[in-house]
């Protein structure tokens, strides 16, 4: 009885230590740089990103995360990012905007049937070539939006995304209480 007893604790121990040294191993090896808390490094790669909001499209102001007022239909906000890569190999990445809702101005939770993902465009350009022009819900998934394909961004080089959120015009007054929130910008490294 006491055997089985010893043995029984030696297995629930071996199996909190796996479970912790699992978790450990998963946290090294994760692949995503998250904007919206600053985390730069991870699982030995590094990239420096700035993040960028322009009233006209043509003069840009730094800015620490993504928040956007739309009043009218045929506002757009005007956003940019530039990632630059300091280390000595190339890097495959795409950019998904995670945390995506329909919520109230206010910023209270929306649980009608509206949603402002019908009625908001996302048009992304790397290098001046468009390369994600939709609205919202065609692209959301899992409460994240595709901001870009997977592009390469060479060693020691940088990249410049530009991206727009375009109310469209062919939206009614039954939008104007509501808005869009985004929690995060988040880089995937695709190795």
């Amino acid at each position: 009885m006491k055997i089985k007893m010893h043995l029984s604790l030696l297995s629930l121990v071996g199996a909190v230590l796996l479970f912790i040294f699992t978790s450990l191993a998963w946290f090294s090896v994760s692949d995503v740089i998250n904007i919206g808390i600053f985390q730069g490094k991870l699982s030995n790669k590094e990239i420096e990103y700035v993040i960028y909001e322009s009233d006209d499209g043509v003069t840009y102001e730094e800015i620490t995360n993504i928040s956007f007022d739309i009043a009218v239909p045929g506002d757009v906000n005007y956003y940019r990012i530039i990632l630059t890569n300091p280390e000595a190999s190339d890097y495959q990445v795409f950019l998904v905007l995670s945390g995506v809702r329909t919520v109230l101005k206010d910023g209270s939770p929306y649980t009608g049937s509206l949603s402002m993902l019908d009625v908001l465009q996302l048009t992304t350009t790397i290098d001046s070539t468009v390369i994600v022009d939709d609205v919202f819900s065609n692209l959301y998934e899992n409460q994240s939006v595709t901001l870009t394909t997977t592009f390469s961004i060479e060693s020691g080089l940088s990249e410049t995304i530009d991206f727009t959120f375009t109310f469209l015009g062919s939206a009614g007054n039954e939008y104007q209480n509501l808005g869009v929130e985004i929690d995060d910008v988040l880089i995937y490294f695709n190795d």
